[in-house]
């Protein structure tokens, strides 16, 4: 999967859809993933608009919780487990470490991904006993 992340903002949407026919005239097109950041539910646009304008379907989008993200960068602690931001990182994590997905030699195996964002997001690991 290659993601293209993009502010719903005009500007940056625009800047997307220039990203999209490049990767596609890369024959990457079939790859691709439109991820959302700091999307707000008073947008002035819908997902299927952005989704039309871009010319790829939203995989998956992130709310801006500015004050959650700046208070813990601020306190140096992580962002509370029961935010929304949380949450929709855990499933961005569940969705693209999924069985099919294959672990190649020399790169992360599977569950890599999740455990690191255990980590940044305060959970402590589990540990397997013999």
């Amino acid at each position: 999967m290659v993601f293209l992340v993009s502010t719903p903002e005009l500007t940056s949407l625009y800047l997307a859809k220039e990203k999209v026919r490049t990767i596609e005239q890369l024959q990457l097109g079939e790859r691709l993933k439109l991820v959302l950041n700091r999307t707000e539910s008073k947008s002035p646009l819908t997902h299927d608009e952005i989704a039309n304008l871009v010319g790829l379907p939203i995989f998956m989008s992130f709310c801006n919780d500015y004050q959650a993200v700046n208070n813990s960068i601020h306190a140096g602690t992580h962002i509370q487990r029961d935010s929304r931001l949380v949450a929709e990182f855990q499933n961005f994590a569940r969705s693209i470490s999924s069985p099919h997905i294959e672990a190649r030699e020399g790169t992360a195996k599977r569950g890599d991904l999740s455990q690191t964002l255990g980590r940044l997001l305060g959970r402590r690991p589990s540990v397997k006993h013999a």
